[in-house]
């Protein structure tokens, strides 16, 4: 009897790996290939500034949700657009971290998924670097409102896309993998999160299209309350299974090397 995780041989009649807590089998699955992880210690970092800027970046979200006038001091204003875009920033130093440490070389679909996911957590940054140079400028050189709406709807639209399919593809590669029980699951919930992003983005597009069409806004003020009550699961869901996302990856032990490599 072998434990499929740490592959430790135990004497018929047992039935569980005392350490790894798993149920022993019979014959052991075949090795999975060893990870690159030249800078275990980067990814670690990589991670945890993800973690800080999707907390930063959610933590202004909820404030200027409660407080709409928050950020209309221009200082202010100038000030959360930079840590806005550091924060963009982080999540995609993260993605680069995890295609080039995480990700071996015979993954091949996730390592398209990962590259993927870089660009999606990119696309916003051009947006974010022109807002900055407005305020540092004091010069208007956003795009106008109008393309300025559409071309942040569509890029966003893009981004959640790209991200649950990062995770979709995620999910499949470790789910033959015994010895990430808790990761798979973690990954299926940041999948489902990306999933609720997504069809945010669809429903923010249709109703703008919607608007833009009839020439006319929809009057949701008789069910404005039960909107934000629905509304909120939708705004802290993937931002939760993002973090865990996160949390987990920057808790993971680095594969041993073998030996003489």
């Amino acid at each position: 009897m072998f434990c499929p995780v740490c592959r430790y041989e135990y004497l018929e009649g047992a039935t569980e790996c005392s350490d790894c807590r798993v149920p022993l089998v019979h014959v052991l699955p075949p090795e999975e290939p060893k990870q690159k992880s030249l800078h275990p210690r980067l990814l670690k970092l990589a991670a945890l500034s993800a973690i800080i800027g999707m907390s930063y970046a959610f933590l202004v979200k909820t404030i200027n949700t409660i407080f709409p006038g928050m950020f209309i001091n221009p200082t202010l204003a100038g000030v959360n657009a930079v840590l806005i875009l550091i924060a963009q920033l982080t999540v995609a130093f993260f993605f680069v971290c995890f295609y080039r440490e995480y990700v071996h070389d015979e993954q091949k679909k996730l390592k398209t998924a990962a590259l993927l996911a870089i660009i999606a957590a990119l696309v916003m940054v051009p947006l974010s670097i022109l807002g900055v140079l407005s305020f540092v400028s004091n010069t208007v050189i956003l795009p106008h409102a109008p393309v300025r709406i559409i071309s942040t709807m569509i890029l966003a639209w893009a981004g959640a896309a790209v991200l649950l399919y990062f995770f979709i593809v995620f999910y499949k590669e470790i789910s033959s993998a015994p010895s990430k029980p808790l990761l798979k699951k973690v990954v299926f919930w940041a999948a489902a999160g990306a999933g609720v992003i997504l069809l945010r983005q669809t429903l923010t597009a249709l109703y703008y299209y919607y608007q833009s069409t009839s020439g006319h806004a929809v009057d949701f003020s008789s069910v404005k309350i039960y909107l934000i009550l629905s509304g909120i699961p939708l705004v802290i869901f993937p931002i939760v299974t993002m973090l865990i996302f996160f949390i987990s990856i920057y808790r993971e032990k680095p594969p041993v090397p073998a030996p003489g490599s």
